[in-house]
């Protein structure tokens, strides 16, 4: 027994040792299935691959196997697998395609299926930071066997990075190399490329140089991809640190390039993939969809890694989809392969809890990505005492990220187009209004409201153009143009301490809830008239509009009541007891239950029969809660609670905060079929505004 145990281990050890990367298939909570080429001790770093698609039908796919460290510059071969059922698996034995020719060492590959039948595989040798220049093979046996490596760069030396699956043949036969130059023997390193094409006309046989393509100073360029355009131009998309793609379009087969210009693609410091499918004609594009930046060369997470289709040549971008969506992981350098009516992707994943990068070979069809139109919510929360905002993954209920802003924000409001966040600054005198690009995750704009102080409400117009906000003190709702981001009026209220802000359902009107006069303005926002003072309670604050559009309920926080105004008469037609300081109401889909937060010690989240005016039950969260959102599918209500250790109400109707809490009470989240919270989500100090956002499902160019 003793022996085979022994014979069991020993044998054990050998796989381990002799097979670290063997293959693990799994499909769970993302589309399609993926097959994960894992690393290990002594092979920590799989990545930079690319597909070829061989005339029996099965498929290669090369890679970079790193060996005894991660590093771009550690010892590598480029090794193969194979599948012969479309990419549903894969073998588990490495094949050596080029075994370790440089100095440092072999990596990034890309095939190219050349018009004469033969396969030419690109790739670059490493010797040293002044010399790694980009190899090409040729294969005339379908990848059985390789000619000598040529270098595309013969009359310089210098370090030239050409990323995986860049090369392609143009209609014409010319073969474009896009290449980015980083050093010289004469010269310091540069995160800033020298971008440029080499292209071949005799199938990579001889290759030319061609001219640098001009960017704008302020702009690191790197790692550089093209395509072809229907019209015969040439566009290529670069990697920059401006927190979007950068792209630049050739009329001569890439010799020349025009100034490269910002696009609507948000990304971090990290390559996007491009690629033509031949069965629809579409452009298809993989890149991670988080435009995050920073001074210098900031470089954010590579998450989420994102995919999506352009029917018109690149001026916009649909059916977006996160295929890894996990703020645990990293997700970058993909390959896209289209095989029959299914695409391969091909990438590298970083997870947060393991030292080494797998190599993942996704597979999803084409219907899969095409059918996909409405990307998934996020929930959006601003953090007033650590002036920050977080962007919160409402299924999963984690924080995705956190971003800083300017000082209290207060009230949130989101363009209609789910591009910008815009957020009332409280702090005093309050005369900011801060602006966030929510898909370059950072604050792009400060609004200086000049004499119009202590900005608080706010909402926007249904076409967008305008963006309001109460300014309490002064007693107006000061207008923003969002095109230019300036105020353009100043519309008196007619009452005391307007404090929120919202818009009637068809639009036409504004309201304020007037805390010290208790009552609420409704104004006619195109001519900023005052149409009628409807009489509130004591400390009238927040208010909703029932789903169907006919009732206005606005909570009186220091009256403990909630007054209910039929809106087309614009009169109140009932009254009722809600004790415990109402702030905040929502309600359900369907308008059967209203929610309500209690600003007070013991916060609450009070669920009320909307037919009967009674309380259903009373839902202890955390201390004086006060902002709602409701989940997408309705199950769930997240409820931010403010984190003052003591909090009240000026007779000004000025919210007096003492004894921030150095921890915070968190978001609460509450089953609403249950009936109780579930989970309890720290985000920031003082969470409270929060709006559900859709990231935008189509991007389109200027």
């Amino acid at each position: 027994m003793k022996r085979t145990r022994y014979i069991f281990l020993i044998s054990l050890v050998f796989l381990l040792l002799n097979f670290p990367n063997l293959v693990k298939a799994q499909a769970q909570n993302a589309p399609g299935s993926f097959t994960d080429i894992l690393s290990s001790s002594v092979n920590p770093r799989n990545s930079e691959g690319d597909f070829i698609t061989l005339k029996d039908g099965k498929i290669l796919f090369a890679y970079t196997r790193f060996m005894n460290s991660f590093s771009d510059h550690a010892p590598a071969q480029i090794m193969g697998r194979y599948s012969d059922d479309g990419g549903k698996t894969w073998s588990e034995k490495d094949k050596l395609i080029v075994e370790r020719e440089g100095d440092q060492n072999v990596m990034s590959v890309s095939f190219l299926r050349l018009q004469n039948g033969d396969i030419a595989l690109f790739y670059a040798r490493k010797n040293s930071l002044e010399d790694c220049i980009p190899m090409v093979r040729i294969s005339k046996d379908e990848a059985q066997t390789w000619s000598k490596p040529t270098p595309i760069i013969t009359d310089q030396k210098g370090y030239f990075v050409l990323n995986n699956d860049r090369v392609i043949q143009l209609k014409s036969g010319r073969i474009l190399a896009p290449v980015s130059l980083h050093k010289t023997p004469n010269s310091e390193w540069r995160n800033r490329g020298e971008i440029r094409c080499f292209y071949s006309d005799d199938m990579g046989f001889t290759w030319k140089m061609g001219q640098v393509l001009p960017v704008p100073t302020n702009v690191i360029s790197q790692e550089p991809g093209v395509v072809e355009m229907d019209d015969g131009r040439i566009m290529m998309n670069i990697r920059t640190n401006q927190g979007t793609q950068y792209s630049s379009f050739s009329l001569d087969e890439g010799i020349t390039w025009s100034l490269a210009k910002e696009t609507i693609i948000p990304s971090p410091i990290a390559p996007a993939s491009l690629a033509r499918l031949n069965g629809t004609g579409d452009l298809i594009l993989a890149w991670n969809n988080n435009g995050k930046s920073g001074p210098g060369y900031f470089k954010s997470k590579r998450t989420p890694l994102t995919v999506a289709i352009s029917r018109d040549e690149g001026q916009s971008w649909g059916n977006i989809q996160n295929i890894e969506g996990s703020i645990h992981a990293s997700y970058a350098y993909a390959a896209i392969h289209e095989v029959e009516d299914h695409i391969l992707f091909g990438y590298y994943v970083k997870h947060d809890d393991k030292p080494g990068y797998d190599l993942r070979i996704r597979r999803m069809s084409l219907k899969e990505i095409y059918d996909f139109d409405k990307p998934d919510p996020v929930l959006i929360i601003a953090n007033k005492h650590s002036n920050t905002l977080s962007y919160l993954d409402p299924v999963k209920m984690e924080v995705l990220e956190t971003i800083n802003i300017g000082n209290n924000p207060h009230e949130i409001a989101i363009s209609p187009d789910q591009r910008f966040a815009y957020l009332s600054s409280y702090e005093a005198p309050g005369d900011k209004i801060f602006v966030v690009d929510l898909m370059k995750r950072q604050q792009v704009d400060t609004i200086h409201t000049g004499e119009y102080v202590r900005i608080h409400g706010a909402a926007f117009s249904p076409e967008g153009k305008h963006a309001y906000f109460t300014a309490g003190q002064t007693g107006y709702v000061v207008e923003v143009e969002t095109a230019n981001n300036t105020v353009t009026r100043a519309i008196p209220t007619g009452g005391k301490i307007s404090h929120m802000v919202y818009l009637s359902p068809d639009g036409k009107d504004l309201l304020t809830a007037n805390i010290s006069s208790e009552n609420i303005s409704v104004i006619n926002r195109e001519s900023g008239a005052l149409e009628t003072l409807i009489p509130a309670g004591k400390g009238v604050e927040g208010m909703a509009f029932t789903p169907d559009g006919k009732f206005l309920w606005a909570l009186n926080q220091t009256g403990g009541s909630i007054t209910v105004i039929d809106w087309l008469s614009r009169t109140v037609v009932a009254e009722f007891e809600c004790l415990g300081m109402p702030v905040r109401v929502k309600f359900s889909k369907d308008g059967s239950r209203a929610y309500v937060a209690g600003w007070e010690k013991n916060g609450t989240l009070t669920v009320i029969d909307v037919a009967s005016k009674k309380e259903i039950k009373r839902i202890p969260v955390g201390s004086f809660a006060i902002g709602i959102e409701i989940s997408a599918d309705g199950k769930f209500a997240f409820v931010g609670c403010e984190d003052a250790g003591k909090t009240s109400i000026g007779e000004d109707g000025e919210e007096n905060l003492e004894k921030i809490k150095a921890k915070s009470d968190g978001v609460h989240v509450v089953d609403l079929h249950k009936l109780e919270v579930v989970k309890v989500i720290e985000t920031g100090l003082g969470p409270d505004p929060m709006q559900m956002w859709w990231p935008p499902h189509k991007l389109v160019e200027n």
